[in-house]
């Protein structure tokens, strides 16, 4: 993982990656992008293809909210001083890699949107991004 996780916070981030193969049924590039705080996590999960990103609102079997709930499990189960407040989580090629944002490098005053957009192409570069 791109910063050292807690072995309880890594199991979950584990389990957030299966979580995600198995719903969207794809060994392709996925990410999860996660914004958390004390009693708040959003979540929101892309693939590509080679023509576009898509977004997926992960629900067969409530997985969205499983998502969600692995999200908290896994920021609660960091020490105070490692909690992130956002956390990229890419799963490719079976194997999983986390990167944190830190609440002093996270710029509040940005877009969630546009923030949003920019780590969508950090990831998978400049495709449009299809919301439907």
């Amino acid at each position: 993982m791109g910063n050292k996780a807690s072995p309880t916070a890594a199991q979950l981030y584990q389990r957030m990656a299966e979580t995600m193969v198995e719903a969207l049924e794809t060994d392709g590039k996925l990410l999860c992008l996660a914004e958390a705080g004390q009693a708040w996590a959003s979540v929101a999960v892309f693939s590509s293809d080679n023509q576009a990103v898509q977004y997926h609102e992960i629900d067969t079997e409530d997985e969205e909210d499983v998502l969600s709930e692995l999200v908290m499990q896994a920021w609660e189960a960091e020490p105070p001083r490692n909690r992130w407040s956002m956390m990229e989580l890419v799963v490719e090629d079976g194997q999983f890699d986390a990167e944190f944002t830190f609440p002093d490098e996270f710029d509040a005053d940005e877009d969630e949107f546009e923030r949003r957009n920019r780590i969508v192409r950090k990831h998978f570069g400049d495709k449009p991004i299809k919301y439907d």
